[in-house]
């Protein structure tokens, strides 16, 4: 059996398939890492730990044997260990994973650092905080070139060797540019690639092979694909020429395949069969949501946590659309809203929900001319049901609403199976 594992950043979810690769069913979760990381670092053994989880879940439960693993998972992440694999050393940079969660203090002034080498152009990634080129140059900067943590040759890594038992060298292209360190074409840009005490991870394309193994029972399971989320939710969505993906979930992003006309958004992804993926990504959703619910209900403990989805779940076309006051949905600590009752929450998540539908619209009108059909994936959009017909009625397109999208990824990942088998 083929076990498919997403690790998502709310949520690592999976499943197996059957023998004949096409039933998808028998799914298990368990929470991502965003519940187990302090400010964005993450121990690296959360990663093995996790998956060890879902194999034991299905090798017990299901009473199968797992032969090959196919994973995808949030990407701009990355860990720096010494080549000849010594952990003893007690600096914490080579103890921990640094996901896109990880801001390092001194990210806003390397940001300017790095202006002059033009990665942008050298990337087609926009620098942010986060990325791991502008933590890694933050890292580097902050303890110096020459420290002792340099004296044993490094190499950096990212998924899947952050989970393999072999941390081999090889990660797939997808992974590899999300970093913001690689081109298009798969080579380290400056100033990165002067770093010759750091070895980067070499690229491979999308052909199943052998990128690293788990141990359970004493048998090696091979991991054969570990892909970026965004590249699977793409391929199990089915995402054709002339079409745009808008997905949102814990993030967001609107996707469509590049036509070589760059008709819209900043960034350009590796995507399957020499392809790429033309997309406009971070923009807030479903983990603003979350941090609007903590800030309301800290404030007010009249009103629960279950209120506020609920009331959220419950919200009619008809509120939406008589909303008048705009919100900034981005959440800002700083942010003072008064919402004293439920009465007033309801109110308030209307404006707000408006606000945050209109952050899409705004973007996807301006080009809806060059799509024929419009999807729209993720599991915010079936928190608030209402919000389908609201953009439905408003893009004036073919609109597709993906009842599937929790297991976008996954089916992704069984495509890739029948995909790799072309290659």
């Amino acid at each position: 059996m083929k076990l498919l594992i997403d690790f998502g950043a709310s949520r690592i979810k999976s499943t197996i398939l059957d023998k004949d690769n096409y039933v998808l069913s028998n799914f298990f979760e368990t929470p991502g890492s965003s519940f187990n990381d302090f400010k964005g670092s993450i121990k690296f053994d959360f990663f093995k730990r996790s998956i060890l989880k879902h194999i034991d879940h299905f090798s017990e439960n299901g009473n199968v044997q797992i032969d090959e693993i196919l994973a995808c998972g949030e990407m701009h992440g990355f860990g720096l260990i010494p080549i000849s694999n010594n952990y003893s050393s007690n600096n914490q940079y080579l103890k921990e994973f640094y996901s896109w969660r990880y801001c390092h203090i001194d990210s806003k002034e390397s940001l300017k650092k790095l202006e002059k080498y033009d990665l942008y152009h050298k990337t087609c990634m926009t620098l942010r905080e986060g990325l791991p080129s502008v933590n890694l140059y933050s890292i580097i900067n902050k303890i110096g070139y020459d420290h002792s943590i340099f004296e044993d040759e490094l190499k950096l890594i990212s998924f899947p060797q952050v989970l393999s038992d072999d941390k081999t060298e090889y990660v797939n292209r997808s992974i590899a540019h999300s970093m913001g360190i690689y081109s298009l074409k798969n080579t380290v840009v400056e100033p990165f690639s002067s770093l010759k005490k750091i070895k980067f991870p070499t690229v491979i394309d999308d052909k199943r092979s052998k990128l690293g193994t788990i141990l359970h029972s004493d048998t090696k399971i091979p991991i054969t694909c570990f892909i970026g989320d965004l590249q699977a939710a793409c391929l199990g969505s089915d995402l054709k020429d002339n079409e745009l993906l808008l997905n949102i979930g814990t993030g967001s992003q609107i996707i469509s395949i590049y036509d070589g006309a760059y008709t819209f958004g900043k960034e350009l992804r590796p995507y399957f069969k020499n392809k790429l993926l033309e997309c406009i990504t971070h923009i807030p959703a479903g983990r603003h949501f979350i941090s609007w619910c903590e800030h309301i209900t800290r404030n007010n403990k009249s009103i629960s946590k279950n209120d506020f989805w609920k009331i959220l779940k419950g919200l009619e076309y008809e509120e939406i659309l008589e909303a008048t006051r705009k919100i900034d949905f981005f959440f800002d600590n700083n942010i003072n809203i008064n919402v004293d009752s439920k009465s007033d929450l309801k109110d308030f998540l209307a404006n707000l929900t408006k606000s945050f539908l209109h952050q899409y619209l705004d973007i996807i009108q301006k080009y809806s001319d060059n799509y024929k059909k419009i999807k729209i994936s993720g599991g915010i959009i079936n928190r608030i049901p209402s919000s389908k017909r609201y953009l439905s009625e408003r893009l004036n397109k073919e609109i597709l609403i993906m009842e599937n999208s929790e297991i976008l990824t996954l089916i992704g990942l069984r495509e890739m199976l029948s995909f790799q088998n072309e290659t």
